[in-house]
């Protein structure tokens, strides 16, 4: 046992998989649905490493969110996706290939262009722009 709370580990865990590209999460008490998200999805979902990779884990939800047509949050998947060494821009352009099928053309062709401006965005950052 680790000793951390659910919510100390839910921080650690939304740190790790959006690092620095969304807001920091507020103090505890301060916002009842971040203190459920990150007890309940972070600290108890995505901390479950031994069962799924959190590369696996950012794939199914990046199929979910496709499927859904949320392009905006997608291309925020993307860009934590690359940063984190999960996916590089090859498998992000065939990861949109393969959920058109599935998902519907119409839909994920909203995703195609989250991929590239997330890509952009990527190079952009590397090269300290």
């Amino acid at each position: 046992m680790t000793g951390k709370s659910k919510r100390e580990i839910g921080v650690e865990m939304f740190k790790r998989c959006y690092g620095n590209s969304l807001m920091e999460p507020p103090a505890e008490g301060q916002d009842a649905f971040f203190d459920i998200m990150l007890e309940g999805l972070f600290g108890s979902v995505w901390a479950r490493e031994d069962e799924l990779s959190m590369r696996d884990r950012r794939l199914f939800t990046m199929g979910i969110i496709a499927a859904m047509g949320q392009a905006d949050i997608f291309e925020i998947q993307c860009g934590c996706a690359l940063r984190n060494k999960e996916l590089d821009e090859v498998q992000l352009r065939e990861l949109v290939i393969q959920l058109a099928p599935y998902a519907g053309y119409p839909r994920v062709n909203g995703m195609r262009s989250a991929v590239e401006k997330a890509i952009g965005n990527f190079k952009k950052e590397q090269k300290g722009e």
